[in-house]
């Protein structure tokens, strides 16, 4: 066994196991604010191993977290995580839950989420061969401490930013000193800092680009900063870099089949830390297992979308109360009914007023000018988005989720109403209820609703 002198970055040895090469993909191990931010059942199992010439018990890091929101409308999420740790002398294993509220600030796509982890650690110190010089490190051994976490994530459309305290309270770890000796180091509580931006772009429909930038301190005794740049393919493929301060660049790609996906990055060799070449390979696996319970349709960042309680909507809600009645109660005459009707007909997006015989909720909207434009017919819908990328990633989950169940999942776009749909079936209405009615059935799903699109010219259905 060795201990790994030289370099002011490497000296602390951190009891913060947060630190892989592909955060991007599990942003709850970065911040307790994040659980949940999938929008379903995730878990994730990362293997991090550093390669240093002529050592033995280099770094390595093995850490498994699930996290999922637990409410119909998404905002409350749990998560949990068990990990080991080790680096030099000083192996940590711990575990942690943590709880996390997600606010939606007055419009779609604004929100913030708060996160806070309670758990404990337990340090062990191996000293074979290692000179140790303060007496205060054998008090770390074998010793359970308690640990606690806070976060808070600011999304605004496609900028998100984080803080993340990774230790609320004050801790003892070990310090690397010059000679090759070792020390013991006490942290103040907030000494441990974490600080992250983001942003995703849309390219074009079938890619998106995420940029990231994290920056690290540990009181005085390190700090450093950290970037990558992901390149997403439908939810699909990824591949980018990434660089962090004193350790080098690192590559990585991962793809997603149904539940599952496979990640794999590699840090080149280098000689900026201790001096000797250190490169690292991490592996990544994810699962996903769907959402818990019924739950509320979402658009991107996790706002209600109500496709019924639209301004369009609640105008025809206004004309169809506005029809003229004769004194005492008489009915309008039929010139003054067809009068109420074409002012109904001109509103924008919308179809008169027809409603089938169903239990589903129903959505009827003239088809768009757009040559991209769903087709008029009838549509079993999951879900409405503002970007083609998130309808997209939907469109991805439920055929993982839905599986071989005859569901043809696809995306559509209405220009009028300026979103996306993912549905899941078509044809007739009799049919599409049908399907609708046992769909709604299954957890998850008991919002489905019917889409019925018109063309423009009469207004007739293609029933």
């Amino acid at each position: 066994m060795g201990l790994l002198g030289g370099g002011a970055y490497a000296q602390v040895l951190s009891p913060n196991p947060n630190y892989h090469i592909q955060t991007f993909n599990n942003l709850y191990q970065l911040n307790p604010a994040m659980a949940g931010s999938n929008n379903e059942l995730t878990g994730f199992l990362t293997y991090h191993q550093q390669i240093i010439s002529g050592f033995e018990d280099t770094p390595r890091q093995i850490s498994l977290t699930a996290d999922a929101p637990f409410t119909r409308t998404q905002d409350v999420a749990f998560g949990g995580s068990v990990y080991t740790y080790r680096r030099s002398i000083l192996q940590s294993t711990g575990m942690s839950g943590t709880f996390a509220k997600k606010l939606t600030l007055g419009k779609k796509w604004h929100t913030l989420r708060l996160g806070v982890t309670a758990g404990f650690y337990y340090n062990s110190i191996n000293p074979d061969g290692v000179n140790i010089a303060d007496p205060a490190i054998a008090r770390l051994n074998n010793k359970i401490q308690p640990d606690v976490a806070f976060g808070f994530n600011y999304q605004l459309k496609g900028f998100q930013f984080g803080l993340s305290l990774p230790k609320l309270m004050s801790f003892a770890t070990v310090q690397v000193n010059d000679g090759g000796s070792a020390s013991a180091l006490r942290i103040s509580p907030l000494g441990s800092r974490l600080v992250y931006f983001f942003y995703d772009a849309e390219v074009n429909p079938r890619w998106s680009v995420r940029p990231m930038v994290v920056y690290r301190s540990m009181d005085n005794a390190w700090s450093g900063l950290e970037m990558n740049v992901r390149a997403l393919y439908e939810d699909k493929f990824w591949f980018g870099a990434a660089w962090r301060q004193q350790f080098g660049a690192a590559a990585f790609a991962g793809f997603k089949a149904k539940k599952l996906s496979v990640s794999y990055a590699y840090k080149a060799a280098n000689s900026t830390q201790w001096g000797y070449a250190n490169p690292a390979h991490e592996v990544q696996l994810g699962m996903y297992l769907g959402r818990l319970g019924k739950v509320k349709k979402v658009a991107r960042g996790g706002a209600r979308l109500n496709t019924n309680d639209s301004f369009t909507a609640s105008r025809v809600r206004k004309s169809k109360s506005a029809e003229v009645k004769k004194p005492g109660g008489a009915k309008p005459t039929a010139g003054e009914s067809t009068a109420t009707q074409k002012q109904t007909e001109k509103l924008p997006g919308k179809s008169p007023d027809k409603k089938p015989t169903t239990k589903l909720k129903v959505e009827s909207l003239r088809k768009g000018e757009s040559a991209n434009d769903l087709a008029a017919g009838n549509y079993l819908v999951a879900g409405s988005y503002k970007t083609e990328a998130e309808a997209k990633k939907e469109q991805a989950r439920l055929k993982r989720e839905l599986g071989k169940q005859n569901y043809e999942v696809k995306t559509g776009y209405h220009s009028d109403k300026k979103l996306y749909y993912v549905y899941v079936a078509e044809g007739g209405m009799e049919d599409v209820s049908r399907r609708g009615e046992e769909l709604k059935k299954k957890k998850g799903f008991g919002k489905v609703y019917l889409l019925k699109i018109t063309n423009r010219p009469h207004g007739e259905s293609l029933e």
